[in-house]
């Protein structure tokens, strides 16, 4: 089956829904020799490929699925379909904003990739199946997290009881080409839970540990554990995210700026290629 994706700054998103998600997610866990390798991708990651080779190249050629985690991701795609290329920085602002604008103040639904799917929803679905069926799940843990390993041990107990839990602590302030797992495991779930790049480059070097699904899920299980207040409904529903993780974690706002201006400045010298 060809897959439906768009690409943005040279890193395929597929053009998916939570439907179609859940059914590879299912068929992967299913079948026994399956390996589906899942990065949940916002604009922030798209940012850090044009930083880090290797983690480009494991956005390209090493995941089997990517996600669109974000509003700007979105807009992005609403706009290299209906645009793509841009005389001006002035018009293509203008463009951006009208998408941007049309989309928050609910006038228009967005098209290309009408629904976000972000690391809590896909954590959330897959705990709930490994709870359901009594899978083994691995947890690549960061232990200076804002949970510790007795805390996590703690919490899946309470809530996901009947889960077959293997936690792996990681320092994550080390040398990423430290990440480096000698002993093998196996487990039907892997989540890294290392923050964006890190966990991705850590399931990717980590062929050791066999499993049907990986994925780095970021600070997800900390959002479902509440240790993180999750944004309301209303921010949600129209990915105003961002401004409530600004307005409760203002150590943020780099990594949001990031996002809503260099991101979009970023798509904006990438257009000017196709302009003529």
């Amino acid at each position: 089956m060809t897959k439906k994706r768009i690409t943005v700054l040279d890193i395929p998103i597929d053009t998916i829904n939570k439907k179609e998600v859940k059914s590879k997610i299912r068929k992967s866990l299913e079948k026994r020799k399956s390996k589906l390798v899942i990065a949940t991708v916002n604009s922030s990651f798209i940012l850090k490929t044009l930083l880090i080779k290797e983690f480009k190249e494991v956005l390209k050629y090493k995941t089997d699925l990517n996600t669109p985690d974000g509003v700007g991701i979105q807009i992005a795609a609403e706009y290299i379909k209906k645009y793509n290329s841009t005389p001006n920085i002035f018009i293509f602002t203008l463009r951006w904003l009208k998408i941007a604008l049309s989309y928050v103040l609910g006038k228009n639904e967005l098209k290309v990739i009408p629904q976000r799917i972000t690391g809590v929803y896909i954590t959330k679905y897959l705990l709930k199946i490994a709870n359901k069926k009594r899978y083994k799940v691995i947890v690549i843990h960061k232990k200076n997290g804002l949970q510790s390993k007795k805390e996590l041990i703690k919490n899946f107990k309470k809530n996901f009881k009947y889960i077959k839990l293997f936690i792996i602590n990681v320092d994550d302030k080390q040398d990423r080409k430290k990440y480096v797992i000698n002993k093998k495991h196996k487990a039907k779930i892997v989540l890294a839970d290392m923050g964006e790049v890190k966990q991705e480059l850590f399931l990717n070097n980590n062929k050791q540990i066999e499993a049907n699904l990986y994925i780095g899920i970021g600070s997800s299980l900390d959002i479902i554990f509440n240790k993180i207040k999750p944004a309301p409904k209303v921010f949600r529903k129209r990915g105003l995210e961002w401004l409530f993780r600004i307005m409760t974690r203002p150590k943020r706002i780099k990594k949001a700026f990031n996002s809503v201006i260099i991101f979009p400045y970023k798509l904006y010298k990438e257009s000017l290629k196709y302009t003529k």
